[in-house]
């Protein structure tokens, strides 16, 4: 069965092709048999990235707020693009921005390239972006040298090599005299961090479509032919020690580790399971935020993540249900803003129409009474659109003892990934 690949968007309802639904926004046709293999995985195990639902009396899969890529049993490849492209955004665009959110997360392998490398990968399939990044990750492994060292080896060998073991030369050739049972030092590579990159281009080797990657995993392989794949990765990449030396290897390894993490019975069950990398966008999202605004904070500001230090209740003594707000903004140990980032779409005809829900500002005004006794901001960060372009300030907090404490709906720009008009920032600005 030849294989397809199909672009859709988070959130989007899956149809299965001949069925009687009319095409509208949110709802991508896909083959009858890619329809088929993800719905009766997830009847028989809920998933994480994929809802049953129905469109009508037809029944649909629904996405959520996960992207990335998901190839079938059937062969087929699912691209799943950030949800902002339904807006009428080109495939390539979405990917160039979650590119761009990737590239500069300091816990991901993808190296920081210029515009217009980001460009023209964008142009390519998520799964073969990623293969690619990850071959040319390895292939820069192979070329600075394979780590080797030493390992002691005992073996029968007909010529002395090493230190002869009198024991067990007595034991097992005492009528054999033409062998020698010795003990040698050989220099090979056979280790951990080697065995994890050759697991990895098997794997290459069984998702890609593309003649390119297929005979670069190929050569790579070959001269890898001598290294056992890993047959235990987890524990090989707990033995994993790499010092100013081996270095090199880093992104090679972190990508070996997505996609050895992405070959797992996640997605489908059986004999072969079939291939996955999917990224949480609530959590892409957050972590993009922390990351950005750290750049954006003056010095000696301090930036807290999923602070625990306050809870809504206290039972004998004990706190229960503790409050986590994602970011947690200090100006000399003082807290002085409470962030947390909301991947959605915000929009309305008027300013006055951009309002949180009615669940956020409950949990805001938790946050305000528990981390902000002294006054500050509380801030709902949502991804900068056409109609919500500037930071809107909503509120002041009413039962906040002895402080004023403001609500307000920030944007977050995702082509110069900053955050925009936050009050706490441009407060200290105007100070000076």
């Amino acid at each position: 069965m030849l294989s397809q690949h199909i672009v859709c968007f988070e959130h989007e309802q899956l149809y299965p092709a001949g069925s009687p639904v009319k095409p509208v926004p949110g709802l991508r046709e896909i083959p009858q048999a890619l329809f088929d293999e993800l719905f009766n995985h997830t009847l028989a195990q809920p998933q994480a990235w994929l809802l049953l639902d129905w469109h009508g009396k037809q029944a649909v899969l629904k996405t959520r707020q996960y992207v990335g890529v998901v190839q079938s049993h059937c062969g087929h490849v699912l691209e799943i693009l950030p949800k902002t492209g339904k807006a009428g955004h080109a495939p390539d665009e979405m990917r160039l921005m979650l590119l761009k959110m990737l590239q500069a997360l300091p816990d991901m392998p993808f190296k920081v390239l210029p515009q217009q490398a980001l460009v023209q990968l964008a142009k390519m399939p998520l799964l073969e972006l990623f293969i690619q990044q990850a071959l040319t990750g390895i292939l820069s492994v192979l070329q600075h040298g394979l780590k080797q060292h030493y390992r002691i080896q005992k073996d029968n060998l007909a010529v002395l090599r090493g230190r002869l073991l009198v024991q067990h030369q007595v034991r097992y050739n005492h009528s054999n005299q033409a062998r020698f049972f010795s003990e040698h030092e050989d220099y090979q590579a056979d280790c951990a961090e080697n065995r994890i990159l050759r697991l990895a281009l098997n794997i290459i080797l069984r998702i890609s479509h593309t003649a390119n990657h297929q005979h670069l995993a190929q050569a790579c392989i070959q001269r890898m032919v001598h290294i056992p794949a890993s047959s235990q990765p987890e524990q090989d990449f707990k033995a994993v020690q790499l010092d100013r030396n081996t270095q090199y290897y880093s992104s090679a390894l972190q990508w070996a580790r997505l996609i050895i993490g992405g070959f797992s019975p996640t997605v489908a069950h059986g004999p072969q399971p079939a291939f996955s990398l999917l990224f949480d966008m609530n959590k892409l999202f957050e972590n993009m935020v922390a990351c950005q605004l750290k750049k954006q904070l003056p010095p000696g500001w301090q930036l807290k993540k999923q602070q625990q230090t306050a809870a809504l209740l206290q039972v004998n003594n004990q706190p229960q249900q503790k409050l986590q707000p994602d970011l947690l903004v200090l100006n000399e140990q003082q807290p002085i803003a409470v962030l947390d980032s909301k991947w959605k779409n915000k929009s309305g005809t008027t300013f006055s129409q951009l309002k949180p829900d009615e669940q956020e500002l409950y949990q805001m005004f938790a946050y305000a009474a528990a981390y902000l006794p002294k006054g500050g901001s509380v801030c709902l960060v949502y991804p900068k659109t056409a109609q919500f372009n500037r930071a809107v300030e909503q509120a002041m907090f009413q039962h906040i003892r002895d402080a004023e404490v403001h609500l307000w709906l920030l944007p977050f720009c995702l082509q110069r990934f900053e955050l925009v008009d936050a009050p706490f920032l441009l407060s200290k600005i105007n100070h000076h």
